[in-house]
């Protein structure tokens, strides 16, 4: 474990607790020194070290894990790979995309190491259940997606913590790459890369802070295709919904718990052709029965916090 924070210790509890089947913790690092004491009394037995290249060096680990400041990821995953350790880094992978890509392409070149980047909500069953009906092709061609993510809500004492929280050399930024990478992950990994990207971004809007704390961006995936994107950390009664709409279905995510799914019966275009005004005027004032459109779905799954790490 490089890192015994906050992060760092909810790791270090899952391996001890024995959740991850056949992993034992070899060694912890920290330059913070006080955090031996803790090492020592939670973790009876662990080396301890202040340097994280003495640690990797001395023969007793076999992988890394990194809770660190976000500009110290892509160095440290790197510095593993390097003396043939498997590594798995935290959210987000770095602060600078040149680093990533270097962190990424070095991984790439050791195929007989494990690499990965802890993004969880990927292991929560709701959005895996998203993605296999997007990618089977079930929703027909997206035409617009929209997430709205305002539950992030952080209020000035939060800041106010730590030197390094919502500092450019500290995190790097703010609720970008600090409370909204997951789903900015997610919408991308379902829904996939857009073409180009137009952001309205506030810096220290309505929080005491040089970051972002509030960010509209539209996206352009090509042939039509559009998307939203909303984030905030000052909307006290916040918002978690996502919305993917196709040709063939609609999906709809409340507060990452429950997904309705909406299948037309046929094609929108189609169903559009194939009516008359009188079905226009039955469907106006509620006389049309909606089961003729479409059928509807909810799926939810109970998937406790942690769970997913």
């Amino acid at each position: 474990m490089i890192g015994l924070g906050a992060q760092g210790s909810m790791y270090a509890k899952f391996i001890k607790d024995g959740m991850v089947p056949s992993m034992e913790i070899g060694a912890i690092c920290d330059i913070d020194t006080s955090k031996e004491a803790v090492a020592n009394t939670d973790y009876p037995g662990v080396p301890f070290y202040e340097d994280y290249i003495e640690m990797m060096e001395s023969g007793k680990v076999d992988a890394i894990i990194t809770t660190v400041p976000h500009y110290l990821h892509p160095e440290m995953g790197i510095e593993a790979l390097k003396r043939e350790i498997h590594a798995l880094v935290e959210k987000p992978a770095g602060v600078y995309t040149k680093q990533v890509k270097e962190l990424n392409e070095y991984a790439a070149s050791k195929p007989e190491l494990t690499f990965g980047i802890m993004f969880n909500q990927r292991n929560n069953p709701l959005y895996k259940k998203i993605k296999e009906i997007v990618d089977n092709g079930e929703i027909g061609k997206i035409r617009r997606t929209n997430w709205i993510i305002t539950n992030w809500w952080r209020p000035q004492p939060y800041y106010d913590q730590s030197e390094w929280r919502a500092t450019w050399g500290g995190e790097g930024g703010g609720v970008l790459v600090n409370q909204a990478p997951h789903q900015l992950d997610l919408w991308q990994w379902i829904c996939g890369v857009p073409e180009s990207v137009y952001s309205k971004v506030a810096y220290g809007f309505r929080r005491d802070i040089v970051v972002e704390d509030e960010v509209t961006a539209v996206v352009d995936y090509g042939d039509g295709a559009t998307g939203t994107f909303v984030t905030a950390t000052h909307d006290i009664i916040g918002t978690d919904r996502f919305e993917i709409w196709g040709d063939q279905e609609k999906i709809v995510v409340d507060g990452s718990k429950t997904a309705t799914v909406s299948r037309l019966k046929k094609p929108e275009r189609e169903l559009s052709d194939s009516m008359d005004m009188e079905d226009v005027k039955k469907l106006f004032m509620g006389q049309m029965n909606v089961e003729e459109l479409y059928s509807q779905e909810v799926i939810e799954f109970d998937s406790p916090w942690g769970e997913q790490h």
